[in-house]
């Protein structure tokens, strides 16, 4: 990371987690973004992708950022702006005599805490003090319309640490904060925070907000599952003849309809851990109905960063739930987006199976409480992975 990075605090956005983000927005066709430390403006591409009328605000506070942006973007709003000074944002969101307002807002704000910073930000009439990266967001909100929504990538203290705790109670019950997505590791290059992506939605009453973490009960005849994205990268897995580790499972098992035996193993860890009855799927690459398969009751796994499992009450209901995906493949299969390597986001995901008529438990939460079994996990899976 350069000086220059470090004086701005700059860790410009990959574009799959651009993609993600600009997923987990649910206005449509907004006609104005902005992003106010647009960066390389990686999330306004990802918007301009998405809704190619869009009106693409984007400010910055450094300046060699910014005459980069003017000169590839140059149909761009784009402005040298320090958003935490009010008097420079108002200025640079002036149009016509008017301060702009936004439908959507993306942003990838500066995370640094140094020496425990922190700022005083009013929040519906109460004034608290929350981090940096919140107080940006903060900022932000006075920019959105009514009925808009802001979208953000965060550091993970944000949505659980202590500091940000009373800021955060005030955007959950005024704009219905919520968590699209967790991340155990950084998404960032160099950069070693966990993150999230929040979403904020502007003058609705938070009982009015569909959330993604919805507490409400699904009906009885409703197919029920919790949603689990690996998080171990593929690459750090290593075949190994040691007794009591994890299977580990990767896209390249899943096919023909079948878990086929891995023969990488892991080591038990802070990694979440997929239970059985479950169903499978790839997360990125070639999506195909043959990859959608059944993880069988009583198994455990450790899986892959490219892989969901949706762990279901019963093995009933798990093959009632991948009967479901592969009779609606064309609905799954146009879920996955990405200009490169196809993925589907968490937030994709909850979208594709209520629309099919399911009900995905809130972030975090688990079908069932399990007890992990006693025997080693290669003699508990030898029976029923093929």
């Amino acid at each position: 990371m350069t000086s220059r990075a470090k004086d701005f605090d700059q860790y410009f956005t990959p574009p799959e987690l651009a993609a993600t983000l600009i997923q987990a927005v649910t206005v449509a066709h907004p006609i104005r973004v902005g992003d106010f430390a647009a960066g390389h403006g990686e999330l306004l591409r990802a918007a301009e992708n998405r809704w190619p009328a869009t009106k693409c605000i984007a400010l910055d506070i450094d300046p060699e950022v910014v005459l980069q942006l003017k000169t590839s973007h140059p149909t761009w709003r784009t402005r040298c702006c320090d958003f935490t000074d009010e008097a420079e944002r108002t200025r640079a969101m002036l149009s016509r005599g008017r301060v702009l307002q936004m439908p959507v807002i993306v942003l990838n704000p500066p995370f640094s805490c140094r020496g425990g910073s922190s700022r005083r930000v009013p929040i519906a009439g109460q004034t608290t003090r929350c981090s940096p990266a919140l107080a940006f967001i903060v900022d932000a909100l006075k920019h959105l319309q009514s009925g808009g929504q802001l979208v953000a990538i965060v550091p993970h203290g944000v949505v659980q640490g202590e500091k940000d705790a009373t800021a955060r109670g005030l955007l959950r019950q005024y704009y219905g904060m919520e968590v699209v997505e967790l991340f155990a590791r950084s998404a960032f290059a160099k950069c070693t925070p966990r993150t999230a992506i929040i979403r904020l939605t502007a003058g609705l009453a938070p009982a009015s907000v569909v959330v993604a973490e919805s507490s409400q009960r699904p009906e009885a005849n409703v197919l029920t599952a919790s949603l689990l994205r690996g998080r171990q990268s593929n690459t750090l897995v290593l075949h190994s003849r040691k007794r009591n580790l994890l299977p580990f499972i990767h896209t390249t098992d899943l096919g023909q309809g079948l878990l086929h035996r891995t023969r990488k193993q892991i080591a038990p860890s802070d990694l979440p851990q997929a239970y059985g009855p479950a169903v499978l799927l790839p997360r990125v690459g070639k999506p195909t109905a043959d990859k959608i398969v059944l993880f069988p009751a009583g198994a455990i796994a450790i899986l892959s960063d490219c892989v969901f499992a949706l762990e279901c009450g019963s093995e009933q209901e798990a093959e009632q739930l991948q009967s479901l995906l592969i009779s609606e493949w064309p609905k799954v299969e146009a879920a996955y987006g990405g200009t490169c390597a196809r993925f589907i986001s968490v937030e994709g995901l909850r979208k594709l199976l209520h629309g099919l008529g399911c009900y995905i438990l809130p972030y975090g939460q688990r079908i069932q409480e399990f007890r992990v079994c006693a025997e080693p996990a290669e003699q508990m899976l030898s029976s029923v992975i093929v």
